[in-house]
């Protein structure tokens, strides 16, 4: 096997792996020079950065209201983005809220929307 033919060989194996793993991201044609592969993968890897930045930041909201099970009394809060809250005094009766069983904190289980960290899941 010449050196020309292992180099496309081995680019092929990698177009595979990446096709398998990235289906929309289409190939064509069997000859590639170092070059164009380079340029070719680079435009890849920023197409992938880019949607995986996207998918991080993609629909968090970061203010939820808060509805007291005990008197009814609704609040919206900003809720923290590094980590959840255990507790909640409620300014309306003054029921101190805690997370339902299963739940990791009071705005995935009073909140009207769920904290940042279940909404990157």
């Amino acid at each position: 096997m010449t050196k020309n033919e292992m180099v496309n060989e081995k680019i092929d194996s990698i177009i595979k792996r990446i096709h398998g793993k990235y289906p929309e991201i289409i190939w064509v044609g069997k000859e590639y020079s170092t070059a164009d592969l380079i340029v070719e993968l680079e435009e890849i890897q920023e197409m992938l950065k880019s949607k995986k930045r996207k998918s991080k930041t993609k629909n968090i909201e970061f203010q939820s209201t808060i509805i007291c099970p005990e008197c009814g009394h609704s609040e919206t809060e900003n809720m923290a983005t590094d980590s959840c809250q255990w507790f909640y005094d409620c300014k309306g009766c003054g029921a101190v809220l805690k997370p339902k069983s299963g739940d990791c904190c009071v705005y995935c289980s009073y909140g009207s929307i769920p904290c940042p960290s279940i909404q990157v899941k």
